[in-house]
C-alpha cells in the first residue's frame, strides 16, 4: 500500500459556564514519500494538533478571566485546581 498523505486532528470541548461551551479543533496534513517514517510523521502531526488545542483552550480561559466576569474567574481557578 502506498500512502501519499497523512492527516491528523484533535479537538476538545470545555463547558466554561452554563450555556457557554467552547470547542477547539486543530488539524494537520502532510505529504509523505516512501522513505519517510509514516508513524513518526503521524505522531508529530497529532502532537502538534494536541498542543494547539491545549494552548488555545488555555488562552480562551484566560480571556474569559480578563473580561472581568466573576463566573469566569471561578472557572479559571477551578480549572487550575483540576490541572487544566
Amino acid at each position: 500500500m502506498k500512502i501519499i498523505e497523512i492527516s491528523r486532528s484533535f479537538s476538545a470541548k470545555k463547558q466554561l459556564a452554563q450555556y457557554e461551551p467552547i470547542e477547539i479543533f486543530s488539524s494537520y496534513k502532510a505529504e509523505v514519500d516512501e522513505k519517510d517514517d509514516i508513524e513518526k510523521v503521524s505522531h508529530e502531526l497529532y502532537k502538534r494538533a494536541m498542543d494547539d488545542v491545549g494552548r488555545d483552550l488555555s488562552d480562551a480561559l484566560y480571556d474569559k478571566w480578563l473580561a472581568g466576569k466573576t463566573k469566569g474567574y471561578k472557572a479559571v481557578q477551578k480549572d487550575k485546581e483540576l490541572g487544566f
